[in-house]
């Protein structure tokens, strides 16, 4: 019997590959973010950049769900979009992102900055790739459910 690869095949192993790394990150996540930054910490009171970031908040005002609220922050971060190394030491303002771009670390700062905005719990997951690369998203939830939100993509998830 041969298994035809579809979309649907690709969806699944995706999301099976993101639960895995979910899983794998737990036990990582703590070594992982201390070789990287002991000062992440993103409580609202330290949301650095609310000013450049309203716009988007603005534009996605009138979402009344977590899953809305993440697409609709996707599709304005979508526009902007510019994958750029970065040092994960610097922090970006939205403008510079949009200036010269960000890596993963800088569009899962700038989602986990838009959840606290917006009153959800987030925060940012950095799993380990090989020995000198890693890699970063933001995780956001609330009662209802929860989203990874990947620089580009989305994946989110009801509580059912």
């Amino acid at each position: 019997m041969k298994i035809k690869i579809t979309y649907e095949w690709t969806t699944i192993l995706g999301l099976i590959i993101i639960g895995v790394i979910i899983t794998v990150n737990t036990y990582n996540i703590k070594s992982i973010q201390t070789r990287i930054n002991n000062n992440i910490n993103y409580d609202l009171e330290e949301v650095r950049d609310i000013e450049s970031i309203k716009d988007i908040i603005f534009n996605c005002a009138n979402r009344t769900t977590l899953k809305e609220n993440a697409y609709c922050w996707n599709e304005e971060i979508k526009k902007i979009f510019k994958y750029n190394k970065t040092d994960d030491k610097i922090e970006l303002t939205l403008e510079e992102i949009k200036e010269r771009g960000g890596d993963c670390l800088n569009w899962a700062r700038l989602y986990n900055d838009l959840a606290l905005i917006k009153g959800y719990y987030s925060e940012i997951s950095i799993i380990e790739i090989n020995e000198t690369n890693n890699h970063a998203f933001a995780r956001v939830s609330n009662q209802d459910g929860y989203c990874i939100l990947d620089q580009r993509r989305i994946y989110c998830f009801e509580y059912s």
